[in-house]
């Protein structure tokens, strides 16, 4: 079995995004959605390649940002909202892993790496899910210690 270069994957996506760009041009839109679709699937196969480790950061979360772009633009909206939330999920992790650590820098350097689109996202949920952990706090049940 081969194995898999995501260089190569990266490289055959864009090219694919290329002949897709062509192809709008000429009015051949079928055309393009279908490049699109196959440079997205290279494109997500080279991400997948990357171990989910902290030393594939920032290229693992680029080729995924990146297969969302391909995704979005073959209007597979759906697919697109996955695949950032798959590029951000490890940073996520990590970034949260530091701070719990108490290493603020480490956490920052490691968000450093996230477009500024998928740092709002994100920024967003943590204002979520801060709200959430706040009302979970307030509605958790007093234990019962009884009488004794």
């Amino acid at each position: 079995m081969t194995a898999v270069n995501p260089e190569e994957l990266h490289e055959q996506a864009m090219q694919l995004a290329d002949d897709a760009f062509l192809a709008k041009i000429r009015k051949q839109d079928d055309q393009a959605i279908s490049l699109l679709q196959k440079a997205t699937s290279l494109e997500m196969e080279a991400a997948n390649a990357l171990p989910n480790v902290p030393e594939s950061e920032p290229s693992r979360s680029i080729l995924y940002r990146s297969a969302a772009s391909l995704a979005y633009d073959a209007k597979d909206y759906k697919l697109a909202d996955r695949l950032i939330a798959s590029g951000i999920e490890p940073v996520t992790a990590a970034a949260i892993g530091y701070l719990i650590a108490g290493d603020e820098e480490k956490a920052y350097e490691v968000l450093f790496y996230l477009h500024p689109d998928n740092l709002e996202k994100l920024a967003k949920y943590a204002d979520q899910l801060s709200e959430l952990c706040t009302n979970a706090i307030s509605d958790y049940p007093e234990p019962d210690i009884g009488d004794e």
